[in-house]
């Protein structure tokens, strides 16, 4: 499946997606370790995740398995990538650029933001 909005967030402690996606996706409601942990919002709003799943994630080149915890809530992306994907991939997100560069098997990596 392939995801049209998703943000790269320095400041995001996890890697987030919306239940919505998760059932979009098909992936099976037993796949999902149920674990509360609180997440506040952008609005200083806290929501509680409804678990995580253990998920292979390609960015452009980049495969690599990722865990993202899912909350019931929209959200205007599908995907939040936080410090956690940032820091396993080395990428370093060109916010003034609107591209991410990343090391991948020895090769630098350049994903821009409409890819």
């Amino acid at each position: 499946m392939t995801f049209k909005h998703a943000l790269v967030d320095n400041d995001a402690s996890m890697n987030l997606r919306s239940y919505q996606t998760f059932k979009a996706i098909g992936i099976l409601e037993r796949w999902l370790v149920r674990q509360s942990l609180n997440v506040s919002g952008f609005d200083a709003v806290t929501l509680q995740t409804l678990g995580h799943v253990s998920i292979d994630l390609k960015v452009n080149k980049i495969r690599w398995p990722i865990i993202f915890h899912f909350i019931d809530a929209l959200a205007t992306y599908n995907v939040i990538l936080g410090r956690s994907w940032i820091h396993d991939n080395k990428a370093i997100p060109l916010t003034l650029h609107q591209y991410l560069k990343a090391r991948w098997r020895g090769q630098d990596i350049f994903v821009p933001a409409a890819s």
